[in-house]
């Protein structure tokens, strides 16, 4: 639980709320440079965002983030 709230209220767990906002980029077809530039972040920091995504679902490509995101109810992005 994160600021009080309950887990089942977050369906893009095991990622953070920002996490989960790259996955949806992702999914978009977004470079991380886009993903950086959406986001108001550094590319560099989209990058990690992507390692992050990568190994929390043990995935090797951007393509299985794609995948695992339009599986999870689509919501505006979380801030």
């Amino acid at each position: 639980m994160a600021r009080g709230r309950v887990a089942t209220e977050e369906p893009w767990r095991p990622l953070t709320a920002r996490e989960f906002a790259v996955a949806q980029l992702i999914s978009e077809g977004y470079t991380n440079l886009e993903i950086a530039d959406s986001l108001g972040i550094a590319p560099k920091t989209a990058s990690s965002h992507v390692e992050h995504i990568l190994a929390k679902l043990g995935a090797s490509r951007r393509a299985e983030i794609a995948s695992w995101a339009t599986t999870i109810e689509r919501s505006p992005l979380p801030n």
